[in-house]
């Protein structure tokens, strides 16, 4: 009887010390991005809103606020969001504030980003404002490529459409949303015109406003390259390399190459220019001791000729 009173409270404290060790682990609270609306003559009185985060595990979770735009905004134990006291939003400095809540829940810690938009007291539409742009371009522009993204602001945050009101010639075209690229089947040359201007319109659906686009247009300079010279056995195979013929281009590009003049179809080349043997072909020493052929070069829009000389180098039998 005694035993059974001294193992019992022994037995109890080793399941107690059990359960501690299978605890679950902690979940990290979770808080999403969000934005808020508000007034330019919001107060420190006025909730901007409530952040909101949720924890998993059930723990109470404490809020602060990192990266706060000029100490402009405060935040509640219980997450909600307020304009710092004495402080006021100045929508014709700045009309968007952007800041980072923190929660944690005793363990962990979770940020997430609040954007806030300041919107004018006035609640009537205002215009949207669209300021003169400037854009460059390199003459052999693809017209799938952008040029450049028209850009307008709106005070109400509108959804903003974008058209041509006037284009040089009808050379380039503007998307909805501003992307700005070449008419399909135009092409720009530097030396006819270096610059071309287009009087784009911008739209909130009620008001409108217009701006000049000009477009530089930049010289899309030929590769460079000098006259190279490779040496090569006579016995050497079509699959080892002569050389690797090299041209340099301005724009940075990366040169494709091609035989542009072949002596007896002895030799091939690659895109990257890597020169080799034909296959079922041979130098011949005796017959030939160098070869000259014309390389091109093109950028996809220049192109140049590059002299190759291949040096057929004697090889003994033993």
């Amino acid at each position: 009887m005694k035993f059974k009173n001294v193992c019992l409270p022994i037995m109890a404290m080793a399941l107690a010390c059990s359960c501690q060790k299978e605890e679950a682990p902690n979940n990290s609270p979770e808080i999403k991005d969000r934005t808020f609306n508000v007034s330019a003559d919001l107060t420190d009185t006025d909730t901007i809103g409530s952040v909101g985060a949720t924890d998993a595990d059930g723990d109470v979770l404490t809020y602060g606020i990192i990266n706060n735009d000029k100490g402009l905004f405060k935040i509640s134990e219980d997450g909600q969001l307020w304009l710092a006291k004495g402080k006021s939003l100045d929508i014709f400095t700045v009309a968007q504030h952007m800041i980072t809540v923190t929660v944690w829940d005793g363990k962990t810690t979770s940020s997430g980003q609040i954007t806030i938009n300041v919107k004018p007291v006035d609640t009537k539409n205002v215009a949207p404002t669209m300021l003169n742009q400037k854009f460059s371009t390199l003459e052999s522009i693809h017209h799938s490529n952008k040029i450049g993204m028209a850009h307008a602001t709106d005070l109400n945050f509108d959804a903003l459409t974008f058209e041509m009101v006037t284009n040089d010639n009808d050379l380039f075209t503007i998307s909805e949303k501003g992307r700005i690229s070449l008419a399909e089947g135009k092409s720009l040359y530097h030396e006819e015109a270096a610059q071309h201007t287009i009087t784009v319109r911008v739209s909130d659906n009620e008001f409108e406003a217009t701006a000049e686009i000009t477009i530089s247009v930049r010289e899309d300079k030929a590769p460079t390259a000098d006259p190279q010279q490779f040496s090569a056995a006579e016995n050497i195979s079509h699959k080892a390399t002569i050389g690797n013929v090299f041209a340099r281009d301005p724009e940075r590009k990366n040169p494709s190459f091609s035989l542009k003049t072949n002596d007896n179809g002895l030799f091939e080349i690659t895109k990257s220019g890597e020169l080799s043997l034909v296959e079922g072909k041979v130098l011949d020493f005796e017959n030939a001791a160098q070869h000259q052929i014309i390389v091109a070069a093109s950028d996809g829009y220049n192109q140049i000729d590059i002299p190759v000389t291949v040096i057929v180098e004697q090889t003994t039998e033993e």
